[in-house]
């Protein structure tokens, strides 16, 4: 059975890098703006990994890693954010296991080796 990975990314041009990353990985590969766009169809599913950003307009770093642990089920968490600060990290950390962090610009061969 493939493997399937869920990448939530606002940035349209990290998204398409990272969709081409998993896909030639051989991963079944979902890509979505935000986590808004989840169809309820999709909540029951479960992914080998999450890649996904913090900065989402409207909604705080933590409160969403919250709903994010609330409607999706994985094994791995990748962030791949332009949000660097140590607080926010520490903060998020505490909420969830976070499996790599990865600050802009993000080495690619870094995220290949997490999965």
């Amino acid at each position: 059975m493939q493997k399937r990975v869920l990448v939530l990314q606002g940035d349209l041009v990290m998204r398409k890098i990272l969709e081409r990353m998993f896909h030639t990985k051989g991963y079944d590969c979902h890509c979505l703006a935000s986590l808004a766009e989840f169809k309820d169809k999709d909540v029951q599913s479960h992914f080998h990994v999450v890649v996904t950003d913090l900065l989402f307009r409207g909604i705080s770093p933590q409160e969403y890693v919250l709903k994010l642990n609330g409607s999706i089920k994985y094994d791995k968490l990748f962030v791949v954010t332009m949000l660097g600060q140590e607080k926010i990290k520490r903060s998020i950390s505490r909420l969830t296991t976070i499996d790599g962090y990865f600050d802009y610009p993000v080495d690619l061969k870094e995220i290949e080796d997490k999965i």
